[in-house]
């Protein structure tokens, strides 16, 4: 028997927001410093997604005599994303009328990001800010980054809702696994930073091209979950 869906939780980096080039801008700023050439857009799509340290390892990859900089090139990403983080970012086309549709329909809206929590808390003020901000959660201290599920699981706690009344929404394999790990619905979109393939491969329950196909999805499965 179907449970009504009450939650929909969101990624946020390629799933809410394009916030690809800001990123790209922070982290090669300092790069330039240490006479590290610059990196693409595109090779910055599966560099993210992971947490920050995991961003800044595979950013220095091919230059291993600069490994000792981690710590410095994570702070100084830091520095410089405080400074660019709104200069381009923008919402996906369609995400405003999916929030505002849920809402409309009591539909909790949440965010589980990679993101450092205080930057989570601070783009979506800024982007999202009829979102509630004790229900937007970054990548805090005391929980590994996903695909470990304990934020996940704790987030779930705190919205008081059991895992089969949830589903989760993120544009990469990492949150796939994140939701599959929980006992989440996986639904994986198009429109981000990775491919369909990879979606397939982690076993998406739902791969949606458009925000308007979750509101979809959503209703049709509470209108069975109701007869």
């Amino acid at each position: 028997m179907k449970t009504s869906v009450q939650a929909v939780i969101f990624d946020l980096d390629g799933t809410l927001l394009n916030t690809i080039h800001d990123i790209a801008t922070s982290v090669n700023n300092p790069l330039a410093k240490l006479g590290i050439p610059s990196y693409s857009d595109e090779e910055f799509k599966y560099f993210v997604g992971d947490g920050v340290h995991t961003l800044v390892k595979r950013v220095l990859a091919r230059y291993p005599h600069h490994h000792h900089q981690e710590s410095w090139l994570v702070d100084a990403y830091m520095s410089e994303y405080a400074i660019h983080q709104f200069d381009t970012t923008t919402p996906y086309e369609g995400i405003h009328p999916l929030l505002e549709e849920l809402a409309s329909h009591s539909i909790r809206i949440a965010v589980l990001s990679n993101k450092p929590h205080q930057d989570t808390l601070k783009v979506i003020k800024h982007y999202f800010p009829f979102l509630p901000q004790q229900d937007v959660w970054g990548k805090k201290p005391e929980f590994p980054p996903k695909p470990n599920p304990q934020s996940l699981l704790a987030l779930l706690h705190y919205l008081q809702l059991s895992k089969e009344n949830v589903w989760y929404v993120g544009d990469t394999a990492t949150d796939m696994m994140t939701a599959k790990n929980g006992g989440l619905t996986a639904i994986g979109v198009t429109w981000g930073f990775h491919q369909k393939e990879e979606l397939i491969d982690a076993h998406a329950d739902f791969i949606v091209s458009h925000p308007h196909e979750i509101w979809r999805l959503l209703e049709e499965h509470n209108k069975h979950a109701s007869e």
